[in-house]
């Protein structure tokens, strides 16, 4: 008699949803300016108090490749590693002045990477002491779901959690406060997103050296 009890079968199904984890997505988001001009190269995270963090399980890289950092940007989970590699067959002094992580260290050409745990938030901006047009910045997140627009300002980021969140925009040259712009979601993310960031987006960085000085012959 149980069994045909529609109270019965509405408890059921009520027990077995509040079991299963919450239902995700995929959701692409479109970056523009205040022109509607796609947005490239910029970070793009989503969060809220019950994001899990998602450190990286394997070191994240960030190379010193024709007197340059590449990539500009690197964006990691609170607690990833980050190596440090130098392609060049010179020295680089890679060094984080400001910001939450600092740290200064030489690596010689050949040199073992140089490894690096972050584990504060923010964003940490690093130069070359040897080649001071040299520039790059971590950007640490609080969250596993991050990525970076491409030239048509999109990016795709998977899995994402329903209910409400935060999703910021970031970029070092980003004309705002913490150079960042963010839009709360009360209800459930959508499978696109389109946000218009209102902020002046400076230029980046060309990471050219200014003139003809062998800096490399003193190191």
């Amino acid at each position: 008699m149980l069994k045909g009890n529609p109270l019965m079968r509405i408890l059921r199904y009520l027990v077995v949803s509040l079991c299963l984890p919450m239902a995700t997505q995929a959701t692409e988001f479109f970056v523009t300016d205040r022109d509607d001009m796609p947005l490239a190269g910029v970070v793009v995270f989503v969060a809220d108090e019950n994001t899990p963090n998602k450190p990286a399980k394997k070191p994240v890289a960030v190379h010193q490749t024709d007197k340059k950092f590449s990539p500009y940007i690197t964006v990691v989970s609170q607690g990833s590693d980050v190596q440090f590699i130098n392609d060049d067959n010179i020295t680089h002094h890679v060094y984080a002045a400001k910001g939450p992580e600092r740290f200064s260290f030489k690596l010689k050409r050949n040199a073992p990477a140089e490894t690096i745990s972050f584990m504060q938030l923010g964003d940490v901006a690093m130069g070359c002491n040897i080649h001071d047009w040299m520039g790059g910045h971590i950007l640490v997140v609080p969250t596993g779901y991050f990525g970076i627009t491409n030239k048509m300002g999109r990016v795709t980021i998977k899995d994402l959690p329903q209910g409400a969140v935060t999703v910021t925009v970031w970029h070092p040259q980003l004309s705002a406060s913490n150079h960042s712009q963010q839009w709360q979601i009360e209800n459930n993310i959508a499978a696109n997103m389109r946000l218009q960031v209102s902020a002046k987006l400076g230029k980046v960085p060309d990471q050219e050296a200014p003139d003809d000085i062998d800096y490399d012959s003193f190191y």
